[in-house]
């Protein structure tokens, strides 16, 4: 027979099973396994991935023409704004225009002719792939109030027209710049003939 009370002591646990089940399913007690935290969602789908090379960095060259042995300075910039760690500073060097000894002059490549080429071949104090030893990074020796970044000074070896990229290596990814282009030409001499060393021209390799 259900007495009076015991029908309120049934009520009373109800209550006390509804209230706990409240309290441990919101807080999760210790002896029920977490469950596993889930990626961020960004419009239903998980965040994309960093991209492995973006362009970021301005490059600019103080001069767009020389002849080999005359200096050349590049400056590298990002915003200050940005923070970033850079840890393998390097450049990317393509000929796209090959010097011509019969006609003393550059004759352009077609692009599918492009040539990859070693930075320290045709240039002397480019880097190329260096890697910072201290997890710091490679330290800027530019500071404007609106930019931070690097110059090199380096000397060209070769007569040509040349494509160069700087690639910064940061945290997650490879930074570019937009490509510069430089010429060098031979000096010409008093009766405006070009001077030409053979050492200053681009072997096959």
């Amino acid at each position: 027979m259900v007495t009076r009370k015991s029908r309120l002591l049934g009520v009373t646990l109800s209550v006390f099973g509804a209230v706990s089940g409240m309290f441990f399913g919101l807080g999760q007690s210790p002896g029920i396994p977490r469950l596993p935290l889930q990626a961020p969602v960004v419009d239903g789908k998980n965040p994309p991935k960093v991209p492995e090379k973006t362009v970021g960095i301005t490059a600019t060259l103080d001069r767009v023409q020389v002849s080999p042995g005359e200096k050349v300075h590049l400056t590298e910039v990002i915003s200050q704004t940005k923070m970033v760690t850079v840890h393998s500073p390097s450049h990317r060097v393509y000929l796209i225009g090959e010097y011509n000894t019969t006609h003393n002059c550059i004759i352009p490549l077609d692009p599918q002719n492009y040539r990859f080429r070693l930075a320290k071949k045709d240039f002397k104090d480019l880097p190329q792939n260096v890697q910072a030893l201290n997890p710091l990074g490679w330290p800027f020796n530019i500071y404007t109030p609106r930019t931070q970044g690097y110059e090199f000074e380096f000397t060209p070896l070769h007569l040509g027209l040349f494509q160069i990229t700087a690639e910064w290596g940061v945290e997650t990814h490879v930074l570019e710049s937009q490509p510069v282009i430089l010429m060098v030409l031979p000096p010409e001499t008093e009766n405006g003939k070009a001077k030409v060393k053979p050492e200053w021209l681009i072997k096959d390799e």
